[in-house]
C-alpha cells in the first residue's frame, strides 16, 4: 500500500504493479505501509494530484518519468524503476527514454536531446528551447511546447490528443489520430513543419486533423516546407486546413510529393503562392506534385496563388521542371494560377478548376514556357466570382506562353461569362453550368 500519512490509500501494489486509488491528496511525502519495499528509500515525494503511475499503472522499466513538475537538469524530479519511486543520480541524456505523465510541465533549460519522447494525459512541456528525440509520441490533450521539436524517427499523434506546435521537424512517419495545430489562423503568424527523410508518410486518421478544424478556425496557421528526398504521402481520412504548402528555400533534390487526403491551403495573406513547388532558388531539381483520384486541394483565399505570387511568375528564382498532376481535383476559383517553368498536367478523370485571375509567365531566359495541359478525360472549370482574366508574359528572349487550344471537357461556372482568351476546340463536352462563353475575336 502506497498511503500519504498513512491515510487515504493512494496505491496498491499486488506484487507485480501499481494500481493507482486516489488522485486527490496534499502533495508531500509518501510512504509505504505494507507489501512493499523500496530499493532506494522508504519515501517518494510527489505532487498534488499526480502519483506519477502511467495510465495502465505501471512505469516502464529504464524509462525517465517526470514525477512532478520541474527542470529537466533536476534529477529530483525523476523516476526510472517500474514502481516509479526510485530517483535517479542525474537527469535523462541523450540515450533515454522520457514520459511527462498527466499534470506534470517540464521545462527545458537548454537545447535537450533524448532517444524518445511521450507525453500522457495534460503532460506539457515549456522553455523555448530545441527538443532532438528519435520518436515522438503525445497523448497529450494540452501539449503546447514553447520550442520546436525535431524527431530523427517516427512521430504518433494518439486519438484525442492535442499538440499546439511553435515549430516541428520530421525526419520519419507521422501518424495523426488526434491535433496538431497552431495558435492562429492562416492569416496571421504562421508556424513550419519541415518534412525530411526519404519517402516520409503523413497518415491523417479519420477524426485526426492537421491545422485548424475547418477554413478560418485558429490553428490553421501551418505550413509545410517539404524538404525530403523521394517521395512525400500525405493521406488518409482526417482533416487538413493549413497556411500553405511550399518547397523547402533552396532545395537543390529531386522531389515528389503525393497528396492522397483532401485539403485546404487557406492563407489570407496579400498575393501569396500558398501551393508552390518552387522556394527560392532550386537548382535543376525535378519537383512533382501528385493530386491523388478522388482527392481535391483547394485554395480557399482570394489571395492565394499556385505557383507563384501575383503578377511575378517566380521571379528571377531557378528550378527545374515542375509538373502539377492532376488526377483528382485542383481547385485555384477562390485565388488565383501563375507559373513559370511549370506544367499543370490535368490527367483522365482529373478536374482543374480556374478562377478570375490567371497568369502564364515566363521570367528567364531558356525557360520552358509554364502550360495548362488538359489531357484526354479531364476537365478544366473556369469559375470564379468576377469576370475572368487571362495574363501572359515574359522577359526578353523568353517563350511566351498561351493557354490551351483544346479541351477534352471544359465547364462555364462564372455568372459574369467567360471570354476565351485564344481559339478554342472542346472534344467531348461543353457544359455550361452557370454564365455565357464568348469567343471574341476567336474560334
Amino acid at each position: 500500500v502506497f498511503s500519504y500519512s498513512s491515510t487515504p490509500v493512494i496505491g496498491v501494489y499486488d506484487g507485480s504493479s501499481w494500481t493507482e486509488q486516489s488522485a486527490s491528496y496534499s502533495s508531500g511525502n509518501f510512504t509505504t505501509t505494507s507489501n512493499v519495499s523500496f530499493t532506494a528509500s522508504t519515501a517518494q515525494t510527489l505532487a498534488t494530484g499526480n502519483s506519477g503511475f502511467t495510465s495502465a499503472g505501471t512505469n516502464p522499466a529504464g524509462t525517465y518519468v517526470a514525477a512532478f513538475s520541474g527542470n529537466f537538469s533536476n534529477a529530483a524530479i525523476w523516476t526510472t524503476d517500474a514502481l516509479g519511486v526510485v530517483t535517479p543520480a542525474s537527469a535523462p541524456t541523450a540515450s533515454s527514454d522520457v514520459l511527462i505523465p498527466t499534470g506534470v510541465t517540464l521545462t527545458l533549460e537548454a537545447p535537450t536531446t533524448v532517444n524518445s519522447l511521450t507525453a500522457n494525459g495534460t503532460g506539457n512541456m515549456a522553455g523555448a528551447y530545441a527538443l532532438t528525440t528519435g520518436t515522438l509520441t503525445v497523448n497529450s490533450t494540452a501539449f503546447t511546447p514553447a520550442g520546436n521539436i525535431i524527431v530523427n524517427g517516427n512521430t504518433t499523434i494518439g486519438a484525442g490528443a492535442v499538440y499546439t506546435t511553435a515549430g516541428l521537424t520530421t525526419n520519419g512517419n507521422a501518424d495523426v489520430s488526434g491535433q496538431v495545430k497552431t495558435t492562429t489562423t492562416a492569416g496571421g503568424s504562421v508556424v513550419t513543419w519541415i518534412l525530411q527523410g526519404a519517402s516520409p508518410v503523413i497518415t491523417v486518421n479519420s477524426g485526426g486533423v492537421i491545422g485548424g478544424t475547418g477554413v478560418g478556425v485558429s490553428g490553421e496557421g501551418l505550413r509545410f516546407y517539404l524538404n525530403h528526398s523521394g517521395t512525400a504521402t500525405f493521406q488518409g481520412d482526417g482533416t487538413v486546413n493549413i497556411a500553405r504548402l511550399h518547397t523547402n528555400s533552396g532545395n537543390t533534390s529531386h522531389q515528389t510529393t503525393t497528396v492522397n487526403i483532401n485539403m485546404n491551403i487557406n492563407n489570407t495573406a496579400s498575393n501569396v503562392q500558398v501551393l508552390t513547388l518552387q522556394n527560392g532558388n532550386n537548382g535543376s531539381g525535378t519537383k512533382t506534385l501528385n493530386i491523388g483520384a478522388g482527392k481535391t486541394v483547394k485554395l480557399t483565399q482570394a489571395n492565394g496563388y499556385l505557383h507563384a505570387a501575383s503578377g511575378t511568375g517566380g521571379g528571377t528564382n531557378t528550378c527545374g521542371a515542375i509538373n502539377y498532376n492532376v488526377y483528382g481535383t485542383l481547385d485555384v476559383s477562390s485565388g488565383g494560377s501563375t507559373g513559370n517553368t511549370v506544367a499543370v498536367n490535368v490527367k483522365s478523370g482529373g478536374t482543374l478548376k480556374l478562377g478570375a485571375t490567371n497568369n502564364l509567365y515566363t521570367t528567364l531566359a531558356g525557360q520552358t514556357a509554364p502550360a495548362i495541359v488538359p489531357e484526354s478525360g479531364s476537365t478544366v472549370e473556369i469559375a470564379g466570382s468576377s469576370a475572368p482574366v487571362f495574363n501572359v508574359g515574359n522577359v526578353s528572349g523568353a517563350t511566351t506562353p498561351s493557354y490551351p487550344s483544346s479541351y477534352y471537357n471544359l465547364t462555364v461556372n462564372n455568372t459574369n461569362g467567360v471570354t476565351l482568351p485564344n481559339s478554342t476546340t472542346v472534344n467531348n463536352t461543353l457544359n455550361l453550368a452557370a454564365g455565357t462563353l464568348a469567343t471574341g475575336s476567336n474560334t
